[in-house]
C-alpha cells in the first residue's frame, strides 16, 4: 500500500497527459464555402475552431453563407465557430446541435429554413447584433443547457409570419439580453421554459416581447 500516492501520481499525470494532447490536436480550420453534413450523418469538429473566408462579414447583410447546412436528421457537434460569424448555421428538417460554441454571432446563430425538430445544447454564443435564432418555417426548437449572452432577442420567428412554432428552454441561459427572450407575431406560436435563468434583462415588452399568454411552464 506504500505506493499508492504514486500511483495516484501516475494516474493524475496520464490524465493530464490525456488533455493536453487533446489540446495540441485542435486546429483552427478555413471553410470558403458552406459544409453540407448529408441526412443522418454527424459531423464531428473535435474541438476545432471553424474561420470563415469570403462567406460573409459577419454583418446583418442578407446573403452570407452559413457555416454548416444540417440536412435532415443530421448532427453537428464539438467545434468551435469563430468571428466574422456569416450566417450561423441552417437546419433542414430535425437536426441536433451539440457542444458547439458560436464566439461571435453574425446575422444569426441558426436559422430553421425548414420545419422540423430541432435541438441546440451545451456550449454558448455570444453577441447577436440582432437575434440568435431565426424560425423561417413552422418548426420545434429546444435549447437545452445553452447559453446565449448580450442580443436583442434569443429566437425570433419570421416577422409577419403565421406558421405555429413551438420554442422551448431548458436550462437555457439568457444573459443581457435587449429586446425579447422569444418574438413572434403569430398567436399560435408557444413558448415553454424551464429553469431557466434571465440575467440583464432590459426589454420593455417583457420576454415575450407582449405575449406573455403564449407562454408556459413545463
Amino acid at each position: 500500500m506504500k505506493d499508492t500516492p504514486t500511483r495516484a501520481l501516475r494516474a493524475l499525470a496520464a490524465l493530464a497527459g490525456l488533455f493536453l494532447a487533446a489540446s495540441a490536436s485542435a486546429a483552427t480550420v478555413t471553410f470558403t464555402s458552406t459544409y453540407v453534413i448529408p441526412a443522418g450523418s454527424t459531423y464531428n469538429g473535435n474541438g476545432n475552431t471553424i474561420k470563415a473566408s469570403g462567406m460573409g462579414d459577419g454583418g446583418q447583410g442578407e446573403g452570407q453563407k452559413p457555416f454548416f447546412r444540417l440536412n435532415a436528421n443530421s448532427t453537428l457537434r464539438n467545434v468551435k465557430l469563430s468571428a466574422p460569424g456569416v450566417d450561423g448555421c441552417h437546419f433542414y428538417g430535425n437536426g441536433t446541435m451539440n457542444e458547439v460554441t458560436w464566439q461571435d454571432v453574425g446575422e444569426d446563430q441558426f436559422t430553421v429554413k425548414s420545419g422540423g425538430n430541432c435541438w441546440v445544447s451545451g456550449a454558448s454564443a455570444v453577441n447577436a447584433s440582432d437575434k440568435f435564432g431565426q424560425a423561417n418555417a413552422a418548426t420545434s426548437v429546444t435549447l437545452y443547457y445553452h447559453t446565449q449572452t448580450n442580443g436583442l432577442k434569443n429566437i425570433r420567428q419570421l416577422g409577419g409570419s403565421t406558421f405555429t412554432c413551438n420554442f422551448y428552454y431548458d436550462n437555457n441561459r439568457a444573459a443581457t439580453t435587449k429586446e425579447a427572450i422569444g418574438r413572434t407575431d403569430a398567436s399560435s406560436t408557444r413558448f415553454g421554459y424551464r429553469a431557466m435563468t434571465v440575467t440583464n434583462f432590459t426589454g420593455s415588452n417583457g420576454w415575450w416581447y407582449g405575449r406573455s399568454s403564449q407562454a408556459f411552464t413545463y
